[in-house]
Parts: C-alpha cells; structure tokens; sequence
C-alpha cells in the first residue's frame, strides 16, 4: 500500500491519569481529526455480556448507549463480528514475548490483530458524521502493549509520549489505596519502557515528548508544536471553543469526556493533600525522572 493510502493515526500514550483525555480532546477537535478514545477497550466491550454493558458506562457511548446501540459503533461492530476480525485485547499471556519484541520487533511479522481493518471501517464512519476531510484518527489508549502491534501493522502511526508528575499521578489514585512506592515504580517502569521503545524504533518526526504540567501552564504553545509535527490545524486561537463543540461517540475514559471545558489549568492538589512523609520520599525519588521528562519541582 502506498504511504499516502496508509490510514493515520496519533497514539497518545504514557500512565493513567497524565491528562490523556484533555490532550485527546483538544487533538480531535481540529477538523480533520476524530476521537476514538481508548481503543484498547473495544475487545472488552464485545466479549462482555449485554446485562453487564448495560451496569458499566466504560461500555456505553457518552449518550449512554452500548455499543451495539450506538448509532455511530452499531454498524462498525457488526462488520466485526461479520468478518470476524480479531481485536485488540488487553490481557494476554504473552508478556516475556512482549519485553523481547520491545527490542526486535521482528519476533513478530506484523501484528496479529486486524486493527487497520477496523481502523477503517472507524474512518469511513467518522467521515460520514464529521465530513470527508477527516483523514487522521485518536487513540488514546496509553497501553504500551497496544502501540507495540500498532507500528507493526501497515498505518501512518505518530506517537505522543505524555507524561505526568508522578506526585500528581499518584495522588490521583489515592483512592485505590495502593501502596504509593509501588505506584511510583510502576509509573517509573512503565515510562522508561515507552521512552526506549520510542527512541529504539520510531523516527523523531513520528514521535512527540510532553510533560503534563508544561501543557496546562501553555497550551498555546504546544498547540503549535502538535500542529507543525503531526500536520494538522489545531486552532491556537479557538481550541476550546472547537473542543466543546467538536463531536463525540467516545467510550470508557474519565469523566472530561463530554464536559465543557471552560479553562484549562494545573491539578496541583498532591501538593496540599498529600501527606508530608510521601511528599518528601516521592520528590526524592522523582527528582531525576522529573528532570528527564522536564518536571519543574
């Protein structure tokens, strides 16, 4: 297939809670992208039972539709299930043959998951409700696994590395009450595996490093920087406008997905709500890694 045929798609990846939602949204609401939000989801969503779609709104559109209902997935899924085609899924059993293929991709030939079919069958749909200049498509799923398969499948991938304080992403999760130094490990791990696989294996001009905190304090900035590396128009001006009125057929994601956004400003909480003990440990393990990925303390 030649380059210019080739479906493109922007990744956005890196930990949970980074501010993947925001940053997708403002993406899409430029007028040749759409969101299709966290992809990686969408196996999930077909081998769950209706009655427990119907309990879980990770499974539902943002009109509270499952996806079998919903008037922009109802066609996509049964084309699917149709051709049966293989779909992403999340848990495997293949993880030692994923750190290894994190160094040679060729362990795999190609991916053994139909995702540019299904990539397009998502973009000839997103252009019958958007318009026909839409040519690029939003993932972002975050899963380092998923973007693994995705560059060994025939797409024009581009990749956006996001990421967050650890301090803030930590007390994000506070109420899952886990240990907050296996938290921080996590996100270190995690992290530094997409930082090498990014360096090893994609060119600079597909791949885009953001810190968190320097996005929120200018937007406008790396609006441009997004625009210029990607080549597409974002409005430096309108963005937000754009974003709260662009449209939406997202699944799963928090809850910014379908808010207005009225401004768009810095969750600094850990600083005040975090106890004291934490905070200390967690800016002397953080102190590096922040450095690196450009955290100001």
């Amino acid at each position: 297939m030649k380059k210019e045929n080739k479906i493109k798609v922007i990744y956005i990846t890196g930990s949970g809670r980074s501010g993947s939602t925001l940053l997708d949204r403002i993406i899409s609401s430029a007028g040749e992208c759409f969101s299709v939000g966290e992809l990686k989801f969408l196996g999930d969503n077909l081998n769950m039972a209706d009655s427990l779609q119907k309990e879980n709104k990770r499974f539902c559109d943002l009109s509270g539709k499952r996806l079998t209902e919903s008037e922009f997935w109802k066609d996509i899924i049964e084309e699917i299930k149709r051709n049966d085609l293989k779909i992403f899924g999340r848990q495997g059993k293949d993880k030692f043959k994923l750190f290894f293929s994190l160094f040679s991709p060729k362990l795999s030939k190609g991916s053994k998951y139909d995702d540019k079919k299904i990539l397009g069958l998502i973009l000839r749909k997103a252009q019958e409700f958007k318009g026909k200049n839409v040519k690029v498509l939003v993932d972002s799923s975050k899963s380092l696994r998923r973007l693994i398969f995705l560059s060994r499948d025939d797409i024009d991938l581009y990749v956006v590395h996001l990421v967050r304080d650890p301090r803030g992403h930590i007390y994000s999760l506070r109420k899952k009450k886990k240990n907050f130094l296996y938290l921080f490990f996590r996100w270190l791990k995690l992290n530094c595996l997409i930082s090498l696989y990014l360096k090893i294996f994609f060119p600079e001009r597909k791949k885009l490093n953001i810190n968190y905190t320097s996005f929120v304090k200018d937007p406008e900035k790396y609006i441009e920087i997004i625009n210029q590396k990607f080549g597409i128009n974002i409005s430096p001006d309108n963005y937000l406008e754009e974003t709260n009125k662009d449209i939406d057929y997202t699944f799963a994601g928090n809850n910014m997905r379908g808010q207005e956004i009225k401004e768009i400003k810095l969750d600094d909480k850990w600083r005040i709500g975090m106890p004291g003990y934490q905070k200390i440990m967690l800016s002397v393990l953080a102190f590096i890694p922040n450095k690196i990925y450009g955290q100001k303390n």
